[in-house]
């Protein structure tokens, strides 16, 4: 009950927050948003299938740090 309330929150944080972040997104943070998204659709697939229990509700904050960490990953120069 308390994972869902969390979820709840971060999601609506995330739908508030939407219009200040799209704008500062770029391709390549949308993809990996998208892929951390894909990462966490597959553990709960995992988890309605009952074959592995993934603490999904713990993955959620990824979302959100998925974005500053992608941004500051594409500043790294090699």
């Amino acid at each position: 009950r308390n994972e869902r309330r969390q979820q709840y929150i971060i999601f609506i944080i995330i739908f508030y927050l939407a219009k200040v972040i799209f704008p500062l997104t770029t391709s390549d943070m949308l993809n990996d948003f998208r892929a951390v998204s894909g990462i966490l659709m597959i553990a709960n697939g995992f988890r309605i299938m009952n074959l592995k229990m993934f603490p999904v509700a713990d993955m959620i904050p990824v979302m959100i740090l998925v974005f500053p960490l992608s941004a500051l990953w594409s500043m790294i120069q090699f």
